[in-house]
């Protein structure tokens, strides 16, 4: 590709284009995987220490009731977040910044009805 890019930036859609494709993620989704994070949430780069995650997908959770969000991409944000909703949001990059799979598996056992967790920050293995 063009300078080197990989194929993950020669698809990237930003703006407009990339909120009409959220747009399209159903209002009873419980569940949701991404490949990357919406901004703000375990989207923070080593390099420069700034949240890098996907705006309009931060905009479209608003609108959501997502139980789980399921993402990762940005491999030294590894980690589990629950926000004032309940909603669990779980970067679960099995790759280390330096392309180790190190990170522990994530592994969510969700009885049925069970209520949601509180909001918090958890430590993964």
């Amino acid at each position: 590709l063009e300078g080197g890019r990989n194929l993950v930036h020669a698809l990237e859609r930003r703006g407009a284009a990339l909120a009409e494709v959220w747009a399209r993620i159903p209002g009873e989704t419980d569940v949701l995987v991404t490949h990357g994070p919406p901004f703000g949430c375990l989207d923070v780069v080593a390099r420069g220490g700034h949240a890098v995650g996907c705006e309009a997908l931060a905009e479209r959770l608003v609108g959501l009731d997502v139980s789980l969000h399921l993402f990762g991409h940005i491999h030294e944000a590894y980690g589990i977040r629950v926000d004032g909703a309940g909603r669990i949001a779980a970067n679960v990059s099995t790759c280390t910044l330096a392309y180790r799979p190190t990170n522990a598996p994530v592994v969510f056992d969700w009885p049925d009805g069970a209520p949601r967790p509180r909001a918090g920050a958890f430590e993964l293995p």
